[in-house]
């Protein structure tokens, strides 16, 4: 009998099975190796796909929109600097993103205004259309965090005329009105106004909008206001400061010099602000040397301003000055220069105005003060 011939048979294998989570990997490397990015359309920052890109105005370099909001959020260590703005602008709601962030290039720290670079994100989405979709949704999960500081724009002036007091030879007087006015309210705990010594109740307080105080005098001096949030939100500036509700940089400091040039002058600036969880109790707001100004007392105010009898119907004869000749305010304005009562504001924007212009109808001032 025949010896079976020694045959090796291969055992047929088991199909392979494809992991769906390997299949995706796998398409994500193949479309990685297909995108292959250019060095110039990587962020300096994150080292990733330029997402909608900003390009700075002095220095010209590019960068996510978010990593250098966040860089302008955690390097925000320079002073708040006011800028002069014409007396009928008014502050507008500052929720939205901004279009133009100011902060200095972390590339080479010039002090710069970063704007949106449209025409170079529809070249990015071209290009790399797989990755810049990944981005995208990288940014919706984190966007949450990064854009929690917001900006909070206020304006900081004084409204001016001058006037020749009844029965009195002095033709150096001058009605004013200093105002703060912050594009939010609904944030602010209350805001604090520091007058020269020689006024009587000096320390004013504010609850309520409008923030302003209207005197008359004949001396130009420094006011300090102090803007406190409400418990809940920070400055995001070193020169925050404890509030008196309790609150972790919740108070900052602004200073303004009276202006007498004209119809007064008003500044603007620019300030962060961050959303923080509120922790303990709220501190007690009394303060000896603070008057509060009542909701009501606002409200008469307000009203007052409007009425016939003009501006003057609205000036707080009993917080007039005690010694409008004092010499402490005669040095704080008559002798001080014009670099001296302006402080690191820009000068170059202040119209120049003669004595005689600063004797304007009351229907101008009405205009303005309203």
């Amino acid at each position: 009998m025949a010896a079976k011939p020694n045959v090796d048979r291969e055992k047929p294998s088991a199909p392979e099975i494809q992991d769906p989570s390997r299949q995706d990997i796998d398409r994500s490397v193949k479309d990685h190796e297909e995108e292959c990015i250019e060095p110039d359309d990587l962020c300096p920052i994150c080292h990733l796909l330029l997402y909608r890109p900003v390009t700075t105005r002095r220095c010209s370099h590019t960068l996510c929109e978010s990593c250098l909001a966040y860089w302008a959020d955690v390097s925000f260590s320079f002073p708040n600097q006011i800028r002069l703005r014409p007396l009928g602008e008014m502050p507008t709601d500052d929720d939205g993103p901004d279009e133009e962030i100011s902060a200095k290039c972390p590339m080479c720290r010039t002090l710069t205004v970063a704007s949106f670079n449209a025409t170079l994100e529809e070249t990015l989405k071209a290009r790399y259309p797989g990755q810049y979709a990944e981005r995208q949704a990288e940014e919706e999960t984190t966007a949450a965090a990064i854009y929690s500081v917001k900006t909070l724009t206020v304006y900081i002036g004084n409204l001016h005329r001058l006037t020749k007091p009844a029965n009195s030879m002095s033709t150096n007087s001058h009605e004013w009105k200093f105002f703060v006015r912050p594009s939010r309210t609904d944030i602010i705990d209350h805001v604090i106004i520091h007058l020269h010594p020689t006024f009587r109740s000096p320390v004013l307080g504010f609850e309520h909008p409008p923030y302003e105080v209207r005197r008359v005098g004949w001396g130009t001096f420094r006011i300090d206001a102090e803007i406190q949030l409400e418990r809940g939100w920070q400055w995001v500036s070193n020169d925050a400061e404890t509030a008196l509700n309790g609150q972790e940089n919740g108070s900052l400091p602004l200073h303004w010099y009276l202006d007498f040039v004209g119809h007064g002058s008003q500044g603007r600036v620019k300030l962060k602000i961050k959303k923080v969880p509120i922790l303990g109790t709220a501190a007690s707001t009394t303060d000896a040397s603070l008057h509060f100004h009542s909701e009501e007392s606002s409200s008469e105010s307000e009203d007052m301003s409007e009425s016939s009898d003009g501006w003057d119907a609205d000036v707080d004869e009993e917080s007039e000055p005690v010694e409008t000749g004092s010499e402490e305010t005669a040095m704080a304005g008559s002798e001080g220069t014009d670099e001296e009562a302006t402080g690191d504001m820009d000068t170059d924007e202040r119209p120049e105005t003669s004595e005689t212009d600063s004797a304007y109808s009351d229907e101008t001032w009405q205009g303005l003060s309203s």
